[in-house]
């Protein structure tokens, strides 16, 4: 396989490390505000921020993106909390 097809593709090992850091260290001050700012549906706003923070839109789209998937995931792992204590 050539290496330009493979370059920015990310393996299980560094995906795996990443993950472990993210859950120990927690977020950065700025990825705090993002989220604050999208969860009060401010998704214009929320990008214009990531955006400064980060230098680029593309950059910003992304982080933004990451932000909402980690909210949504959030969101649904306190939903399964609040099932099993009803039950």
């Amino acid at each position: 396989p050539r290496i330009s097809n493979r370059k920015g593709k990310q393996s299980t090992r560094v995906k795996f490390v990443r993950d472990v850091v993210r859950e120990v260290v927690g977020f950065a001050p700025y990825e705090k505000r993002c989220m604050e700012l999208l969860r009060i549906s401010k998704d214009k706003r929320a990008l214009k921020f990531c955006k400064k923070k980060l230098g680029t839109y593309m950059r910003g789209k992304r982080k933004r993106e990451e932000m909402q998937d980690v909210l949504q995931a959030m969101k649904t792992a306190n939903k399964g909390k609040v099932e099993k204590t009803e039950a």
